[in-house]
């Protein structure tokens, strides 16, 4: 699997503090995804080495 590159827009916000270092981790992460794993309500993306880098979980229906 692989993500990217990613994008972004130029416009800065700067409310709440830190949001845009936020954003550019969470690009940073998905652009090093090469897999991903599957449990139940839990999405995990992970590295090459099959550590996870970003999980996500489905909201409630």
């Amino acid at each position: 699997m692989k993500i990217g590159p990613t994008g972004s827009t130029k416009m800065f916000c700067n409310e709440p503090a830190g949001v845009m270092e936020q954003e550019q981790a969470y690009l940073a992460a998905l652009e090093q995804a090469t897999g991903f794993e599957i449990s139940r309500s839990t999405l995990r993306l992970t590295n090459a080495e099959g550590l996870p880098l970003l999980t996500f979980t489905a909201a409630g229906e």
